[in-house]
């Protein structure tokens, strides 16, 4: 099963596109989560987050900090959480994931944090192959 990736022409870095369901709201939506090997857990933008009408606040606020993006920053979390992957032969695969985080939009100092990406961690990637080939990209399982 190959799982296609992008390349953003901007940055240099690769992300797929993936549908959220979630218990919250019974919302279900599509964004895009960049690549990021660097990332330990996998987590949405407080700014994407906002975007989907996800009010933070009414969230659990998760013991994990994170660090690394411009200070520590809270994590809440989004529960009951499945990442829905669209294969490259137009099939879904769903990823029931045990915690999607979502990051605070200001850091445990109080300061400001970006919009930032949201991010595709090793929590899920290391479930995946990723091979870049021929200036194309996949997660594959």
């Amino acid at each position: 099963m190959l799982i296609p990736a992008t390349k953003d022409i901007d940055n240099g870095r690769y992300y797929v596109p993936v549908f959220i369901s979630t218990s919250y709201n019974s919302l279900f939506f599509l964004d895009k989560f960049i690549i990021d090997t660097g990332a330990t857990t996998t987590s949405l933008s407080w700014k994407n987050a906002q975007d989907h009408r996800i009010d933070i606040r009414k969230l659990t606020k998760a013991s994990r900090v994170s660090s690394g993006i411009g200070g520590r920053v809270d994590n809440y979390v989004l529960p009951d959480s499945t990442i829905i992957f669209i294969t490259s032969e137009g099939r879904r695969y769903d990823y029931k994931i045990s915690t999607l985080y979502v990051r605070d939009y200001e850091t445990v100092e109080g300061y400001p944090c970006s919009a930032g990406s949201n991010l595709l961690g090793i929590d899920i990637i290391d479930q995946f192959d990723f091979v870049v080939q021929d200036k194309k990209a996949f997660l594959i399982k």
